[in-house]
C-alpha cells in the first residue's frame, strides 16, 4: 500500500491497484455508478482487481459520463466538484503505466474535444501535469483555442515579423568582381524572396 495521503503528491506515486479507491475516496459523487457497474457496493467494488483493470470503463461510465461533462456544460457548475475530478486526474494523468496513462487520455481529456467548449470551461481547474497533457492533445488535434494554446498567435507573429523584415541573402561569388567585395552592395529584397521560398 501507499504511503501518500490520498488527494496529495506526486501521481506517480499512486499504486495502479489503488486508483479505483482514490477516485472514490475524492470524487464520492461516483458511488452509485460504480456500485452499478460492479454490482456490488462501491466501498467494496475499488478494492478488487477487478475494478483497476476496467479503468478505462470506470472512468468513462463513473467520471467522465455520468459526473465530469454535466458539470462542465452546466450554466452553474459546481466549481467544489470540479475541482475534485480535476485533481483527481492531475494525481494520474502521468502515471507509469500506459493502461493507466491511455484510460486517462482516451477516457477524460480527449472527451473535451466533443464539444468547443468543454476544454475552455475545464481549464481553470487543471493543474499543472493536466495542462500539459492537454496542450499536446491539441497540438496533436491540430486545434488552436484561443487563451489556451499559444499556436495560433505565435503564427501570426511569425508572419508580421516576416513581413517587417526579410531573411539575408548573399549574392553568388560568379556575380561577385574585385570592386564588389571592397564595396558592399544593396541587396536586392526581390532576390532574397526568391531565393529563401525553397527553404521555407
Amino acid at each position: 500500500m501507499s504511503d501518500v495521503p490520498a488527494g496529495t503528491g506526486p501521481a506517480q506515486e499512486v499504486p495502479f491497484e489503488e486508483i479505483p479507491a482514490l477516485l472514490l475516496s475524492m470524487v464520492l459523487e461516483c458511488t452509485d455508478s460504480i456500485a452499478e457497474m460492479v454490482h456490488q457496493p462501491a466501498e467494496t467494488a475499488v478494492l478488487t482487481e477487478e475494478a483497476a483493470v476496467m479503468l478505462y470503463e470506470l472512468l468513462a461510465g463513473c467520471l467522465t459520463t455520468p459526473v465530469l461533462m454535466p458539470q462542465l456544460r452546466s450554466d452553474i457548475p459546481d466549481t467544489h466538484l470540479l475541482t475534485r475530478c480535476w485533481d483527481f486526474v492531475e494525481r494520474i494523468v502521468n502515471h507509469p503505466s500506459q493502461h493507466v496513462g491511455g484510460a486517462v487520455y482516451f477516457e477524460v481529456l480527449d472527451q473535451l474535444l466533443l464539444d468547443s467548449g468543454l476544454v475552455k470551461a475545464a481549464w481553470p481547474y487543471m493543474k499543472q501535469r493536466t495542462r500539459a497533457s492537454t496542450l499536446l492533445m491539441l497540438d496533436d488535434a491540430d486545434l488552436s483555442l484561443p487563451g489556451i494554446n499559444r499556436r495560433e498567435a505565435c503564427a501570426e507573429q511569425r508572419q508580421r515579423q516576416g513581413r517587417l523584415a526579410s531573411p539575408p541573402s548573399f549574392p553568388s561569388a560568379a556575380d561577385l568582381t574585385t570592386a564588389d567585395a571592397e564595396v558592399p552592395q544593396p541587396i536586392s529584397t526581390g532576390g532574397l524572396r526568391a531565393g529563401g521560398a525553397n527553404r521555407i
